[in-house]
Order: C-alpha cells, then structure tokens, then sequence
C-alpha cells in the first residue's frame, strides 16, 4: 500500500487498483456489443487517455497481481491493442469536407447521433451532451432541464 499527503492520508494498493481497473474493461467488452463499446471508449474523448492504458499495462506486466492471471493479462493487452487500431483509424478519417450541420458545434465532430435541444433548437451530439450533464446541470447551450 501506498500513502499521500493531500489533506488527507490515503492508503490504496496499486497492484489490487490496476487490476481492478483492467478486470472493470476487460468484463464491460466482454458482450456481444464488444465492438461497439470500444469505439465508444476512444471516442470518449475526455475520458480515454492511450498512455493511462498503456501505463496499466506495464504495470499489470511488472506487478503480476494474483487477482490478475496470464490470461487476463494476454486479454488486457489484446484490448489495449485494438483500443489503438480503433484510435489510429479514427485519426485516419478526414472529414474536412463535411457540412458543418453534420459537425457537432461544441467539439467540431462529426455526429453520430445528433439530437435537437428543445428551447434551442440546436443540434447536438448526444454524447457530447451526456458528457456535459455529467458535469453541469444546465445543456451546453444554458438551457435548464
């Protein structure tokens, strides 16, 4: 276990938090919508980070947690894996010649599922949106719901 001054002490064991950070991905992919999950996990654009994977990954690698087999370990690396094909596709789309009512206004993406704000009538991502909720109580466009 580990100890940090902030205010507070905290105590956490690294090797149980990695492997429980890992075991969390591997079981939500592990669904007939596997594919799907993951792209939504690239594109969550504030929340996915490739080098945290990676740095979990090594960790896992180094720290060998009994919680955490040979394979689980071959599992986690095989979907950080293909999380870096998906983000290496997505970087390789262009879609500079969209019409910007196709792009989302907030990140300037193209939408996946636009949603039309009531008050507004602003069209909106949906995920975009969700993210923004989880954070604020009022939409990206101020409007209260």
């Amino acid at each position: 276990p580990r100890e940090f001054d902030g205010g507070k002490r905290i105590k956490y064991d690294v090797r149980s938090w990695v492997s429980q950070f890992a075991s969390m991905y591997l079981l939500l992919a592990d669904s007939e919508k596997r594919d799907e999950f993951m792209h939504r996990v690239v594109d969550d654009g504030r929340c996915y980070q490739p080098k945290a994977f990676k740095n979990c990954l090594r960790m896992l690698e180094k720290l060998k947690s009994p919680s955490f087999n040979d394979q689980k370990l071959e599992e986690f690396t095989q979907f950080v894996v293909k999380l870096d094909i998906i983000e290496s596709e997505f970087k390789e789309l262009d879609f500079t010649d969209a019409p910007e009512r196709f792009l989302d206004p907030i990140m300037n993406t193209l939408m996946t599922d636009p949603v039309r704000l009531p008050k507004s009538g602003q069209v909106m991502d949906r995920a975009v949106i969700m993210r923004h909720l989880l954070s604020e109580k009022l939409t990206p466009s101020a409007e209260r719901l």
